[in-house]
Protein backbone atom coordinates (compact mmCIF):
# COMPACT_ATOMS: atom_id res chain seq x y z
CA UNK A 1 0.00 0.00 0.00
CA UNK A 2 1.52 3.13 -0.93
CA UNK A 3 -0.95 7.00 -0.85
CA UNK A 4 0.82 10.01 0.09
CA UNK A 5 -1.23 12.66 1.50
CA UNK A 6 -0.11 16.00 3.55
CA UNK A 7 3.59 14.75 3.40
CA UNK A 8 2.60 11.47 5.23
CA UNK A 9 3.55 8.49 3.17
CA UNK A 10 0.92 5.81 4.32
CA UNK A 11 2.90 1.96 4.64
CA UNK A 12 1.09 -0.18 5.90
CA UNK A 13 -2.85 -1.21 7.09
CA UNK A 14 -2.77 -1.79 10.80
CA UNK A 15 -6.54 -2.36 12.01
CA UNK A 16 -9.95 -0.89 12.35
CA UNK A 17 -11.10 1.36 14.95
CA UNK A 18 -14.07 3.64 16.01
CA UNK A 19 -16.69 0.53 16.05
CA UNK A 20 -15.33 -0.86 12.16
CA UNK A 21 -15.79 2.76 10.95
CA UNK A 22 -11.98 3.97 10.60
CA UNK A 23 -9.44 2.21 9.41
CA UNK A 24 -6.17 2.22 11.27
CA UNK A 25 -2.93 2.81 9.25
CA UNK A 26 0.94 3.58 9.68
CA UNK A 27 2.61 6.35 7.86
CA UNK A 28 6.42 7.83 7.52
CA UNK A 29 5.74 11.64 7.84
CA UNK A 30 8.18 12.59 5.12
CA UNK A 31 10.36 15.61 6.47
CA UNK A 32 11.01 14.12 9.85
CA UNK A 33 10.65 10.58 8.87
CA UNK A 34 9.42 9.91 12.24
CA UNK A 35 6.57 7.25 12.18
CA UNK A 36 3.17 7.87 12.87
CA UNK A 37 -0.67 6.43 13.22
CA UNK A 38 -3.39 7.69 10.37
CA UNK A 39 -7.04 6.98 11.78
CA UNK A 40 -8.95 7.32 8.25
CA UNK A 41 -12.44 7.75 8.85
CA UNK A 42 -15.10 7.73 6.35
CA UNK A 43 -17.36 10.77 7.60
CA UNK A 44 -19.75 9.68 5.25
CA UNK A 45 -20.76 6.56 7.16
CA UNK A 46 -21.36 7.84 10.32
CA UNK A 47 -24.42 8.29 12.07
CA UNK A 48 -25.00 12.39 13.44
CA UNK A 49 -24.60 10.65 17.25
CA UNK A 50 -21.14 9.23 15.87
CA UNK A 51 -19.82 12.04 13.86
CA UNK A 52 -20.55 14.46 17.26
CA UNK A 53 -18.68 12.16 19.17
CA UNK A 54 -15.75 11.83 16.98
CA UNK A 55 -15.83 15.94 17.37
CA UNK A 56 -15.89 15.19 20.97
CA UNK A 57 -12.61 13.54 20.83
CA UNK A 58 -11.01 15.89 18.58
CA UNK A 59 -12.10 18.78 20.81
CA UNK A 60 -11.02 17.22 24.05
CA UNK A 61 -7.69 15.81 22.94
CA UNK A 62 -6.52 19.30 22.02
CA UNK A 63 -7.09 20.13 26.09
CA UNK A 64 -5.26 17.25 27.25
CA UNK A 65 -1.41 17.70 27.63
CA UNK A 66 0.14 14.56 29.54
CA UNK A 67 3.12 12.26 29.09
CA UNK A 68 0.89 9.19 29.17
CA UNK A 69 -1.96 10.31 27.09
CA UNK A 70 -0.86 10.18 23.13
CA UNK A 71 -2.28 13.35 21.41
CA UNK A 72 -3.02 14.37 18.01
CA UNK A 73 -0.38 15.54 15.57
CA UNK A 74 -2.70 16.93 13.05
CA UNK A 75 -6.53 16.30 11.88
CA UNK A 76 -7.71 17.49 8.58
CA UNK A 77 -10.36 16.11 6.06
CA UNK A 78 -9.30 14.86 2.53
CA UNK A 79 -12.54 14.19 0.12
CA UNK A 80 -15.04 12.70 2.44
CA UNK A 81 -12.75 11.00 4.69
CA UNK A 82 -11.07 12.52 8.00
CA UNK A 83 -7.05 12.13 8.84
CA UNK A 84 -6.38 12.07 12.47
CA UNK A 85 -2.60 11.34 13.05
CA UNK A 86 -0.71 10.33 15.88
CA UNK A 87 2.70 9.24 17.04
CA UNK A 88 3.12 5.69 16.61
CA UNK A 89 3.85 4.77 20.15
CA UNK A 90 6.45 2.49 20.98
CA UNK A 91 7.43 0.86 24.77
CA UNK A 92 8.33 3.64 26.77
CA UNK A 93 8.32 7.55 27.06
CA UNK A 94 6.49 9.69 24.23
Amino acid sequence: MYIQCMNNIIIAYAGIGFNGLARILIAKHKPTNFFNTVRLINLELLSREQLEEVQQEMKLSQLLHHHNIACYLSSFVVGVHLWAVQPLMHYGKL
